[in-house]
Order: C-alpha cells, then sequence, then structure tokens
C-alpha cells in the first residue's frame, strides 16, 4: 500500500510538470529573429484623419545591450526624413510621422531600417497612402 502511494504522488508530480510545462510553451512569446534578434516590429498602426495620415511603428531591441539604428523614410522612393536611434537593451522606439494630403498626395511610404554599420537593410515596410479628393 505504501509503495502504491508513493507511485500515485510521482505519477501526480509528474502530470503536474507535464500541464505546466504545456502551458508555458502554449503561453511562450513568439518574435521575429534576423538571426540577432532585433527586430524592425511589424506591429504598426495607420492613422487617417480628414487633414492628414499618421504612419507609427514600434522598433524592438531583444539584445542584452543597446543598439544604433537608423531608418529612412521615403514618398514614392525619395527619401524624406532620415533618423538615427539608440534603443535600450529590451526596450523599444516608438515613431510617428504624418503625411499631409497637399504635401505627398496618394503615394507609397517605405521605412527601411538599418543596424548601425550594415549597408543593407534588415527590414522594410511599405504603406500606400490613399486621400481622399487627391489629385496629385
Amino acid at each position: 500500500m505504501n509503495l502504491i502511494k508513493i507511485v500515485y504522488l510521482i505519477s501526480l508530480f509528474l502530470l503536474c510538470m507535464l500541464i505546466l510545462f504545456g502551458l508555458n510553451i502554449v503561453h511562450m512569446p513568439f518574435t521575429e529573429s534576423t538571426g540577432n534578434h532585433t527586430v524592425l516590429s511589424q506591429d504598426y498602426n495607420i492613422i487617417e484623419v480628414e487633414n492628414y495620415t499618421a504612419i507609427q511603428f514600434r522598433i524592438k531591441n531583444y539584445e542584452e545591450e543597446k543598439l544604433n539604428y537608423s531608418y529612412l523614410v521615403l514618398v514614392n522612393e525619395s527619401v524624406v526624413d532620415e533618423r538615427n536611434t539608440t534603443v535600450i537593451a529590451g526596450g523599444t522606439y516608438l515613431s510617428v510621422h504624418y503625411f499631409y494630403p497637399e504635401k505627398v498626395g496618394n503615394a507609397n511610404v517605405t521605412i527601411l531600417m538599418f543596424k548601425e554599420g550594415e549597408l543593407d537593410p534588415i527590414d522594410q515596410i511599405t504603406f500606400p497612402l490613399r486621400f481622399k479628393n487627391t489629385t496629385a
């Protein structure tokens, strides 16, 4: 009888561990990776208002050290803004860009993200801007 209790408790413990392990896998965050765990987040918002459109995006740093980034904002393949930023380890940088119909009209906006020292972009996003009552 004593042996049955011990086996029962051990099997109950193992069952609980398996359940907890399964829950951990289900709730484990999945992040994109470029091999170094630093990505341009695909978490972005396009906010359309009558007078302008705003594009908001985040740069997330999953590394254990701060990293320097630069990014270009292009409208119809012409550079309209270039910015540099440092993102701390585990941190997030939020950027918002405003576009007005009288300045850009209907256009494609591309954001190219570069890691310091690299010539090729680590990521890019393209957004179509379509304003009502715009002929540009």
